[in-house]
């Protein structure tokens, strides 16, 4: 209608006046129709992969009934929900990197790093929830799956460490020398479920018996075989 009345204006038989009423009530018209438009278009703030589509198009929609209408997972980068218990929270720190593992992929290692740690308790289990973001390198990570976490509390370079296997009554080892089990005292300083480091009473050259050692006495004979 508006191109129609353009053209009538430029052949005269319209006057100035009737032609800038028509056209602004075009303008007007035009962006109520953009406004609309752009209400009618769901963008998602982020890159990923439809992984739920609630309802197809044409059909009614009720929030109350259905909350999410189209969800979008990016895998790049997951969010993991952990629970630490009121025994370790404490040292627990934003920034610490964690291993994680699921059972489909059990050789490989994720790297995640905690981001957010509740300050407050969870009212029935008593633990406290932790959030940490992972690099899912290769897609491995899938939406809602379990896995395994080990929080990384302190590193150390160029450690003296030995298996947890091999520590008696967390204080002491044996170590074989000139053909005895002889005991050693020793410090422990960081440690993990394998190993531990020692801080105080080994040296890195001694030999420390990690097999056969139940029973075994300090100044007890033993046979070192390869």
């Amino acid at each position: 209608k508006f191109e129609r009345m353009k053209k009538l204006k430029e052949s005269g038989s319209i006057d100035e006046q009737s032609f800038e009423d028509i056209q602004s009530a075009f303008l007007v018209a035009q962006s109520a129709y953009q406004f609309t438009l752009e209400n009618t278009e769901i963008r998602s703030p982020i890159d990923g992969t439809v992984t739920l589509v609630a309802q197809k198009e044409g059909e009614n929609f009720n929030s109350m009934f259905t909350p999410v209408l189209i969800r979008i997972v990016n895998t790049e980068k997951m969010t993991a929900n952990i629970q630490i218990s009121d025994k370790d929270v404490a040292l627990v720190k934003e920034g610490q990197k964690v291993e994680v593992r699921v059972k489909s992929e059990p050789d490989e290692i994720f790297m995640g790093k905690i981001y957010f740690i509740s300050p407050e308790a969870d009212q029935f289990g008593g633990t406290f929830h932790c959030k940490l973001s992972v690099q899912n390198r290769k897609n491995i990570l899938k939406h809602n799956q379990f896995a395994d976490f080990r929080i990384i509390l302190k590193t150390k370079q160029n450690a003296l460490t030995v298996p947890q296997k091999a520590i008696i009554d967390k204080k002491f080892v044996l170590v074989a020398e000139n053909g005895t089990a002889k005991k050693k005292m020793i410090k422990i300083g960081i440690e993990n479920e394998f190993k531990a480091e020692i801080i105080s009473g080994l040296q890195e050259n001694e030999k420390v018996l990690v097999e056969g050692i139940v029973g075994l006495k300090d100044g007890n004979k033993i046979e070192i075989t390869e």
